[in-house]
């Protein structure tokens, strides 16, 4: 049973190529996801039906991980899921993980 785990937060941004960091040069997505890739990856979204975790799911799609979404609405999960479905693997589960029930379901 997933009881706890660590959480990873990248932030970086794309620019016209005048940043020291890169050298001069921008990034391409090639660049990008050998710095920050996540192939082989698994990422649980709690949350991740609209709003924040939506795009949070939505970035590590582009990132390359595995995802699954979690939250309370059942018709939400499945509407988002089948939206991000285009971009990666992605699993919907709903449940409530304000109970003991609804850990479970998800783990």
């Amino acid at each position: 049973m997933w009881r706890s785990g660590q959480v990873v937060c990248l932030a970086f941004a794309l620019h016209d190529g005048d940043s020291p960091i890169s050298g001069g040069h921008a990034m391409d997505a090639s660049r990008l996801q050998s710095l920050f890739g996540l192939e082989g990856k698994r990422a649980v979204v709690t949350g991740g039906s609209r709003g924040i975790g939506y795009m949070i799911a939505d970035g590590l799609l582009d990132a390359g991980a595995d995802v699954i979404i979690s939250a309370r609405k059942e018709a939400q999960v499945a509407e988002a899921a089948e939206a991000l479905s285009a971009k990666g693997n992605i699993e919907g589960i709903p449940a409530d993980l304000s109970t003991d029930e609804g850990l479970e379901h998800l783990s």
